[in-house]
């Protein structure tokens, strides 16, 4: 009988190579940077739309270096 659920082994390999790229040395310090730096880029007046200025670049942003992307291709990513 074939089921749709995998071993745990498999599960735990899998699980193992989507989170150990983020918990690497270093990463911390990479997420920061960016969240410092898009905290930075907030207008000093007025509302800010967070999604938007947050909430969205920073998955995007931080994905893309962990997959060696450069910041010019998020552009294309995202879309």
């Amino acid at each position: 009988m074939l089921t749709l659920r995998p071993m745990i082994e498999l599960w735990r390999a899998h699980r193992k190579e989507l989170t150990d790229p983020l918990g690497r040395p270093g990463r911390r310090a990479m997420i920061t940077q960016q969240v410092d730096r898009l905290i930075d880029a907030f207008p000093d007046t007025g509302e800010v739309n967070f999604v938007q200025a947050f909430a969205r670049p920073l998955p995007q942003q931080v994905m893309a270096r962990v997959l060696g992307f450069t910041e010019s291709d998020i552009p294309q990513l995202a879309a």
